[in-house]
């Protein structure tokens, strides 16, 4: 189980989040509950101030720098990935035809994606459905993807505020 320099709460549940010196490196969705521990400053303070306005639709594109470790061909498919625009959304089949590659190794890359929201893989669909997240097809995973997808979208949900940080 990995360990948390940070937690933050979201509209989607608690977020564990760790940096680097050159940038972020984990983003985590945490079951259950979990006490925050807020950022105080530097590159965690403004991760979580730009998650806040993403949550708020405020901002549609984060400007954060990344320290994501992967192969070469997950590198390439993060990088595709935070081209595809706020409320749009491509295939795994376009993703991977811009690649020569195939579609199944597009998902195992977003599925490896340590960095999910902020690098959006929620923006990459089956072509004949939502597709999976994060490694699951439903189940909370699932529920973050529809939740992201509807957020994107305009689609009114009703969730706590990032404001309501829950101390236990």
């Amino acid at each position: 189980m990995a360990t948390f320099a940070y937690i933050l709460a979201s509209p989607i549940g608690a977020l564990g989040l760790n940096t680097s010196a050159k940038g972020v490196t984990q983003l985590s969705y945490l079951a259950g509950a979990q006490t925050t521990k807020p950022p105080r400053h530097g590159l965690a303070y403004e991760v979580k101030r730009q998650l806040q306005d993403y949550f708020e639709a405020k901002i549609s594109a984060f400007e954060l720098p990344l320290d994501v470790r992967g192969t070469p061909y997950q590198q390439q498919v993060w990088q595709l990935l935070q081209g595809i625009k706020y409320s749009e959304f491509q295939t795994y089949g376009e993703i991977a035809q811009t690649l020569g590659s195939g579609a199944r190794a597009v998902g195992n890359a977003c599925r490896r994606n340590p960095i999910p929201i902020i690098i959006p893989c929620h923006r990459v669909v089956r072509a004949d459905a939502v597709g999976g997240y994060c490694g699951s097809m439903s189940g909370p995973a699932q529920q973050h993807k529809d939740w992201l997808l509807r957020h994107e979208l305009g689609i009114q949900q009703s969730t706590p505020s990032m404001h309501q940080e829950q101390q236990q």
